[in-house]
């Protein structure tokens, strides 16, 4: 969509505006590349942290966006549903980095629980599951009780399969 918003606004007047286009274009690509990349990374700190820069890349995406308006390069409807775009991407943005947020804190309460109540049950009832040939493409039925184990296990929030 900004893709085609430049190409389409270049045409006439490519010497004169290559500067605003070419940085609307690195900021409108790099929202997604930091999102994947940060995915890639398979670490719940990276990951926010790319989605963070993401939301930096945006930010500068909807600032230029407001000087081509102002400018006169792009007309107010065209500015408006592509800063309306960006408001919306924005807001899942947030939305995704408060959920890893929240989880991870979380995880960080539950940690001594886990290690001290969890790990014992884990090595005791999971851990033969764990070493035969044939594994299970889920244990998540087992969590929530066993009889082998005097210890009820609580219904804990799956992991974010990063």
């Amino acid at each position: 969509m900004r893709w085609r918003f430049t190409a389409r606004r270049n045409r006439g007047r490519r010497r004169r505006f290559y500067g605003l286009t070419s940085q609307v274009r690195r900021a409108a690509s790099s929202v997604p590349a930091n999102i994947a990349e940060g995915y890639g990374r398979e670490v719940w700190g990276s990951y926010q942290q790319f989605l963070r820069i993401a939301q930096g890349s945006l930010k500068e995406l909807e600032t230029q966006l407001l000087i081509a308006e102002r400018t006169g390069i792009a007309s107010n409807g065209t500015a408006a549903s592509l800063l309306a775009s960006t408001e919306s991407v924005g807001k899942l943005l947030r939305l995704l980095i408060r959920k890893l947020s929240a989880d991870q804190h979380l995880l960080t309460a539950l940690l001594p629980y886990c290690l001290t109540a969890l790990l014992p049950y884990c090595l005791t009832a999971l851990l033969p599951y764990c070493l035969t040939p044939l594994l299970p493409y889920s244990l998540t039925p087992l969590l929530p009780y066993s009889e082998h184990h005097a210890l009820p296990i609580p219904n804990l929030p799956r992991p974010l399969l990063v």
